[in-house]
């Protein structure tokens, strides 16, 4: 047997059988100093150390974005893996064999009206191709573009897709660009802020994180994909609120303009998004 068995306990955490030695390594090793943290009451009383661990070692569990570098930590240290399967969920890593380069290219020409650039196809196909990746899209760079492509894709595989953003302004803008890629937005998009409802049968919904950050988990349930945008400018605490009230959905993407956001650490998008 190896070392460490890794498995799916949902699309939100990986489950670890392993020594109780080798999750203590894990707990440090995924693990990251919270700035500020001296000012915290419960670092002054000596309550905590500063820092945030990612792997539970109680539950035994690391988030499912995780799995890629800590299967490169298992190299590294000379511990053996193997993925076991979920006849739910599947493996810890798979790809979707129905997603080919050429296929996206042609999909995303015929959807838009603004040619997609190289980089761009190359994206959308690598997101779709694995299911969920954090990427790093600075301003000029048509992000908006990719996460159309990407919503319309989830569309035409029958799975609804919750697009969230951190402004009342991004959810107008969205939809704009949206419309000017050529789609039908008052039939596919509902935009969700102050004084909108909650309740819609369209493809696609656009919210800011703070509309829907309190809902309960079974408004949820309607969604197969997630994707953050400007993720980087979120709450920790209100992103990963939002993350764990969707154990099911596959499709996970956060779109940001930099790593070096104060709000979110990079290794809880890496956690929630690949």
């Amino acid at each position: 047997m190896s070392d460490i068995v890794i498995s799916k306990k949902n699309e939100i955490d990986l489950t670890l059988q392993c020594e109780p030695h080798i999750l203590y390594e894990l707990q440090e090793a995924f693990s990251f100093d919270v700035e500020g943290a001296s000012f915290s009451p419960a670092y002054r009383k000596k309550y905590w150390d500063g820092k945030i661990r990612l792997c539970n070692i109680k539950q035994q569990t690391l988030p499912v974005g995780l799995v890629y570098s800590l299967c490169k930590w298992c190299d590294r240290h000379e511990y053996t893996w193997e993925f076991e399967n979920n006849k739910f969920y599947g493996v810890p890593y798979e790809v979707d064999e129905r997603v080919f380069r050429d296929g996206v290219e042609l999909f995303m020409n015929k959807i838009s009206n603004i040619p997609p650039r190289e980089y761009q196809v190359d994206t959308v196909f690598h997101a779709l191709k694995e299911y969920r990746k954090t990427i790093v899209s600075p301003t000029g760079s048509g992000k908006s573009l990719m996460i159309y492509s990407i919503a319309r894709y989830l569309k035409s595989i029958g799975k609804r897709c919750l697009i969230v953003v951190p402004t009342k302004s991004l959810v107008e803008q969205m939809t704009k660009d949206f419309a000017d890629y050529g789609w039908d937005t008052d039939e596919n998009v509902h935009k969700i802020y102050q004084g909108h409802s909650l309740e819609t049968d369209k493809p696609v919904t656009i919210s800011t994180f703070q509309s829907i950050y309190g809902l309960d988990k079974k408004w949820f349930r309607q969604f197969g994909a997630v994707i953050g945008d400007e993720c980087h400018n979120f709450k920790a605490k209100c992103l990963g609120g939002i993350m764990k009230k969707m154990p099911d959905a596959k499709w996970r993407y956060g779109f940001t303009g930099t790593l070096d956001g104060k709000n979110v650490h990079k290794l809880i998008l890496e956690g929630h998004f690949g």
